[in-house]
């Protein structure tokens, strides 16, 4: 991955660094398909006061890399450039759709997104993945310096990426003949049309003289500077930062699960990749009913708002809540983190020793060690992460989705969300009555999990206790304790090791989280000095959500 940056538009490379830090940034994408001059285009349209950076997306050598891999290295750029936000990006063509993956991720870290323009950017085929198989194995076999690799890991990213819907306006720009009145939407912009929430896409008509290359850019950068300079008015008439911000910002991750009784430290129980907190009720049923449960909801599950992208976007958003909980306890809390949610748990417990208030304790639950180069933090395409969910969701219930690995590949997109909708159906997983809509959210949470590496800024120095899974159903998936306790001492290095009954998933639910919930009690009353804890009672206190 390359990336190169050319600043114009503002004479911003004679300016002094103060001006420059006081031009409104622009972001412009390249796709392997280049719109001419389109960044300089915008710029001089724009004029002063304003600053246009192009960003290039060059594949690596190999694997074929995702539209996520390269939007997270073009975020490095951009974030390198421009630390925080307000940020604005367009781009033309495959440019457009790297530009929205960009936004996404953005989004991801809590960061403000002003404006998304995209131009001549289609969706991807349904079938485009199966289309380009046999055009991947002949041109895409070599490297990257051969002709036509670029163009081929290019088209393999695309044709396996699958957007879903952003929470903030997406300007679609449509190209048209000057003098002719614009037409319906187009089978392109239809498709963005069928992505996005009502009110989301903004169609805007680019008129071009003619179709030659230097019309068609003027168009699009006529058309683009125009919209750019309205969101810039727009954001600077707009006084609360709940209308300036998008809802992703506003979200309240807390569920109480269980009041319990003062003078006990709550718990806070985080769930793993794709899955939600009511994974811990069996524990909230098993633990002593004086114990306070809290629960902290990953965001994104409702398939509307964007999943954190980050560990530490996630722990930042979180730490307002656990402090609290700490505050009105007058207690320390007590983390557990189950999987993915154990690199979160992590996170928090830094964030509350660097403020001086550590938690009573820090639990994690079969969770890979951070940087240690497993499952986690990996590049994975729509398909591999389907895929993955499904045998994910087969051993935590037990029950077959029935869906094969070779019919998955095969199965073009929308065959591929119907064949997921109708195992999980079949499973007893969700309601017959759903749709494949519906399973957006977890999907979406779930695939940017895996994707989502972590790299703790600090050293953890409390005690931690690493809990694995004794059972193990897929020799690929295990954790083998000696390497992961090995990878987690490197960042927190009173770390204790204890091996619970059950698999990745069944080790806190019936009947093997009785176990769990006993030894988690007995090392916190062993931990805090406190008295036998009474036994439990029939009539539960269950906070309603």
């Amino acid at each position: 991955m390359s990336s190169e940056c050319s600043i114009v538009g503002d004479e911003a490379a004679l300016a002094a660094p103060e001006v420059r830090s006081q031009a409104h940034g622009v972001f412009w994408i390249a796709g392997h398909e280049r719109l001419p001059d389109g960044a300089r285009r915008v710029a001089e349209q724009l004029g002063a006061g304003w600053r246009v950076r192009e960003l290039d997306a060059d594949p690596p050598d190999e694997p074929p890399p995702t539209v996520e891999w390269l939007a997270a290295r073009l975020l490095e750029q951009i974030v390198a450039r421009q630390p925080r936000g307000p940020y604005r990006l367009a781009g033309w063509s495959s440019g457009g759709l790297l530009a929205y993956e960009v936004a996404t991720q953005l989004i991801g870290r809590d960061e403000t997104v002003e404006f998304l323009g995209i131009a001549g950017a289609p969706l991807p085929a349904a079938n485009a993945g199966a289309r380009l198989a046999e055009s991947i194995a002949h041109r895409g076999s070599g490297r990257a310096g051969d002709p036509g690799w670029a163009e081929s890991a290019l088209d393999h990213a695309f044709a396996h990426y699958e957007p879903f819907s952003l929470s903030i306006p997406v300007h679609v720009f449509e190209l048209h003949s000057t003098g002719t009145v614009a037409a319906a939407p187009s089978e392109a912009t239809a498709g963005w049309l069928a992505r996005l929430p009502n009110g989301r896409l903004h169609r805007i008509d680019a008129p071009a003289r003619h179709d030659a290359p230097s019309a068609v850019a003027q168009a699009f950068a006529d058309a683009i500077a125009h919209a750019l300079r309205d969101a810039r008015r727009a954001a600077d008439s707009t006084t609360t930062d709940r209308v300036r911000h998008a809802p992703e910002r506003h979200y309240q991750p807390h569920l109480p699960i269980q009041r319990g009784a003062p003078g006990r430290g709550p718990i806070v129980v985080i769930p793993g990749a794709g899955d939600n907190v009511a994974t811990f009720l069996p524990f909230a049923i098993e633990v002593d009913p004086a114990w306070p449960i809290h629960g902290l909801q990953p965001r994104g599950l409702d398939g509307v708002l964007v999943p954190h992208a980050s560990v530490a976007a996630a722990a930042a958003a979180y730490l307002p809540v656990v402090e609290r909980l700490a505050a009105d306890a007058r207690e320390p809390v007590h983390l557990i983190g189950h999987s993915f949610g154990g690199w979160v748990a992590m996170a928090l417990a830094c964030r509350l020793q660097a403020s001086g208030r550590p938690p009573a304790s820090l639990t994690i639950v079969d969770t890979e060690a951070p940087a240690s180069g497993g499952r986690l933090g990996r590049q994975y395409t729509f398909t591999s992460v389907v895929w993955n969910l499904v045998r994910a969701l087969e051993t935590a219930t037990g029950r077959p989705l029935g869906i094969a690995h070779d019919a998955l590949l095969r199965a073009d997109r929308a065959g591929q969300w119907a064949m997921l909708h109708r195992g999980m159906v079949d499973a007893r997983i969700i309601r017959g009555a759903s749709g494949p809509r519906d399973l957006q959210g977890i999907v979406r949470a779930y695939g940017t999990a895996l994707r989502t590496g972590y790299d703790p800024a600090a050293v953890y120095a409390g005690d931690v206790t690493l809990v694995l899974a004794a059972d193990f159903d897929d020799a690929e998936h295990r954790l083998a304790p000696d390497d992961v306790l090995a990878g987690w001492r490197r960042f927190a290095p009173r770390i204790a090791l204890w091996r619970c009954p059950g698999n990745h998933y069944t080790m806190i639910r019936p009947p093997y989280v009785e176990h769990f919930a006993q030894w988690w009690q007995q090392r916190a009353r062993g931990d805090s000095g406190m008295a036998a804890a009474s036994a439990p009672t029939p009539a539960r206190d269950l906070a309603s959500n």
